[in-house]
């Protein structure tokens, strides 16, 4: 008999405790009931997405000023940040289960241990950080659903990822659904946003299906773990983006 796929496991009901893990990172007293007191709590907690005293702020740099959503019922805030992007905006479009981390199954041991940090495979952050530097626009396009919106954002700021757009699928997509999630939005960037997709990263078949869909090149379509290379797409060996970084971001010209 055929492994169950992770995805599949996680398309099954949440348990209470899992379900815990989609509740927002910063929780207030009810009785704390002051906008005032609230807004500050929501500004200790966007802090650390200013840039820091004497660093340069990359070319894509997100709004200083965030929008904060209280709810008013236990509390609970988050700061979000607008991203208007013009027609011919150079995006890196990546996968993040199994290509930003070191696999698929590091965020089931999440979803299993809150208190565990999914390991990201080598280089990763400092890969997506380069790419912003060079004035590029990362686009985190993952397949898992909006209840781990939360958990998503809290594990790329704390390992150093750039705060970019962060797109989830409205329920659990994985195979060909997670192919066809996948194309429709890299179809949409391209052809009704106008976006140039200069990269795209992924582990998965199901990535690679989908960027050959919407048309992305194979040659700039990098696929690391054990379906590198598959599809005639572009490898990257041994779970690591160090020589990546060096060969290929580095010589791409900035995005102007």
């Amino acid at each position: 008999m055929a492994s169950e796929s992770p995805w599949a496991r996680l398309s099954k009901p949440l348990g209470r405790e899992h379900r815990s893990l989609a509740t927002p990172a910063l929780r207030m007293t009810a009785s704390d009931a002051r906008p005032s007191a609230r807004r500050a709590a929501c500004e200790s907690t966007s802090a650390k997405h200013a840039p820091s005293p004497g660093k340069k702020p990359d070319r894509a740099s997100p709004p200083t000023k965030p929008v904060y959503s209280i709810l008013q019922g236990d509390g609970s805030c988050a700061p979000h940040y607008f991203f208007l992007l013009p027609e011919g905006t150079r995006v890196i479009v990546t996968d993040i289960d199994g290509t930003m981390t070191l696999s698929d199954e590091e965020l089931f041991q999440q979803i299993g241990d809150g208190s565990y940090s999914p390991a990201q495979n080598a280089s990763a952050s400092t890969l997506m950080n380069l790419w912003a530097e060079k004035g590029y626009v990362i686009v985190y396009l993952t397949a898992r659903p909006h209840v781990f919106r939360a958990e998503t954002r809290s594990w790329l700021d704390d390992q150093g990822f750039p705060a970019r757009p962060v797109i989830s699928a409205n329920s659990l997509v994985f195979d060909e659904s997670a192919r066809n999630y996948e194309r429709t939005w890299v179809n949409w960037m391209i052809n009704d946003f106008g976006w140039s997709v200069t990269a795209a990263y992924g582990n998965a078949t199901s990535d690679i299906d989908a960027y050959e869909d919407a048309g992305v090149d194979k040659n700039v379509t990098f696929i690391i773990g054990e379906n590198a290379g598959q599809g005639g797409t572009t490898a990257i060996a041994d779970n690591d983006f160090s020589q990546h970084t060096v060969d290929f971001v580095m010589q791409a010209p900035d995005a102007g």
